[in-house]
């Protein structure tokens, strides 16, 4: 039975750890962008996305306004590898048997909410205002041959995020339980 329970917090585990890599696969946030002119409409849905990597997007026309926030590759291959020590260290924590590893693993699910609530009401909120835009919403720009609509929105990557940390707390802080261990025994 113990050993049913221990497979149990273990998948458990797994899943808060593939939320991890869905919310760095899978955008945190979007701006789709609809351009009414005297020239036509064209609808650019997802031109820009923000990723816990970085920033992506496919704005050939308006390339000019958003190649200063474009993510530097050191922050890229800094966020990757912070990916990459996060699971690490969850594969490193199912192995551990002290009750100190649950230390361990409340710090991957604070730091990970962290990081994904710094990145976006502080460092792409900031942006967006000085923008004129919106975190989430619609945004009307009218010029004299035509309008812009920015529909900007959180995405699935953002709540995984903090679904993923919010499980990595709860069961750093639940273990025993789950494998109904006592205080004093062995794993």
């Amino acid at each position: 039975m113990r050993t049913r329970r221990i497979w149990l917090f273990q998948g458990v585990v797994a899943i808060a750890t593939f939320l991890i890599i869905a919310s760095f696969v899978l955008p945190l946030w979007t701006a789709s962008i609809t351009i009414d002119s005297m020239m036509g409409h064209e609808y650019i849905p997802n031109a820009v996305r923000i990723h816990c990597f970085g920033l992506q997007h496919n704005l050939i026309m308006l390339h000019e306004y958003i190649i200063a926030d474009q993510t530097p590759l050191g922050h890229a291959v800094f966020a990757w590898a912070y990916l990459a020590i996060i699971v690490g260290l969850i594969l490193y924590y199912t192995r551990i048997r002290e009750n100190n590893g649950r230390w361990l693993l409340a710090s991957i699910g604070i730091v990970h909410i962290s990081y994904v609530l710094v990145a976006i009401f502080i460092v792409l909120y900031n942006r967006v205002t000085e923008l004129g835009l919106v975190l989430q919403g619609k945004t009307l720009i009218i010029q004299p041959n035509g309008a812009i609509t920015i529909d900007t929105a959180l995405q699935p990557g953002y709540y995984f995020a903090l679904a993923a940390g919010s499980m990595c707390l709860i069961l750093a802080f639940t273990r025993n339980i789950i494998i109904n261990k006592s205080v004093h025994g062995g794993y």
